[in-house]
């Protein structure tokens, strides 16, 4: 019992234990296929099923090799959060694109939220990014996030109250649950916003294109900021692409579609370039 996963479908304030399937969804994925390759990067207590649909498909219908790796402290139970620092991330998903390296000949790389300030250090860090693929990527904080982190977090930690309510879940769509966390660990917030602000101080040195993928309303980072993320990347090209009808989570909401086919014809258009 002990090791036992404790995730939920999340949606708004919506909260249930997952189903069997959904937790096997969760879980890593590696697809081997041909000499292209794509590292797809989950968000904040969430999990690699957010991209498991996209992962399947682009290995199935173009014989791809496909990533989708669990970072550290997510997956499992809430409190494998607590003391996992940001650059734990960075360094797993460090790790992780020197392998997919080694198989391929071209990598892709696309990232939401989290994921999405991931991918940036990532091509800080690595070169032989074909492109970056972003997902309203995690720079700037909300006015929730700024308050908690600044007033709430602080009184938490004296109190000794290790967990915030859950963050994920920012889903327009109906039946698009995410797959995560139902509380988030105080000590993991802190780590996001600490991401989140050397993300913004990196964005002019990012010299990768990207593709950029931000909702019109969202719940979780500051739409309106797209705009300016766009205009302080340091990439020669560069694109933002505003969608109508998803929240922060567009894997599971209802332009899920549109942004898989985009991403896909925008890889054939840098493969054939």
């Amino acid at each position: 019992m002990e090791n036992m996963k404790e995730l939920f479908a999340l949606r708004g304030l919506t909260s249930r234990i997952a189903t069997e399937e959904e937790i096997s969804s969760a879980e890593a994925f590696y697809s081997e296929g041909s000499k292209t390759g794509v590292l797809f990067i989950h968000g904040f207590t969430v999990t690699p099923a957010n991209f498991r649909a996209y992962g399947e498909r682009i290995a199935k219908e173009y014989g791809f090799t496909v990533s989708i790796p669990l970072l550290p402290g997510h997956g499992t139970k809430p409190d494998d959060l607590i003391g996992v620092n940001w650059f734990d991330w960075l360094i797993y998903i460090i790790d992780e694109f020197d392998k997919l390296k080694q198989k391929c000949d071209t990598v892709f790389v696309v990232g939401i939220s989290l994921g999405g300030a991931l991918a940036l250090h990532l091509s800080k860090q690595r070169k032989g990014i074909k492109k970056l693929y972003l997902l309203a990527p995690a720079v700037y904080a909300s006015p929730l996030l700024e308050v908690a982190i600044y007033s709430v977090v602080p009184a938490m930690k004296l109190l000794k109250l290790p967990f915030w309510f859950h963050v994920a879940g920012d889903v327009k769509k109906t039946d698009g649950f995410e797959i995560g966390y139902n509380k988030t660990a105080v000590y993991g917030l802190e780590e996001l916003y600490k991401c989140m602000k050397e993300t913004e101080r990196i964005l002019p040195f990012v010299q990768n294109d990207v593709l950029l993928f931000q909702g019109k309303i969202d719940h979780e980072v500051p739409a309106e900021k797209a705009d300016d993320i766009l205009k302080l990347l340091g990439s020669p090209k560069k694109q933002l692409i505003w969608l109508d009808n998803s929240y922060h989570e567009i894997p599971r909401d209802e332009d899920s579609e549109v942004v898989y086919q985009a991403i896909v014809k925008d890889i054939f258009l840098m493969l054939n370039s």
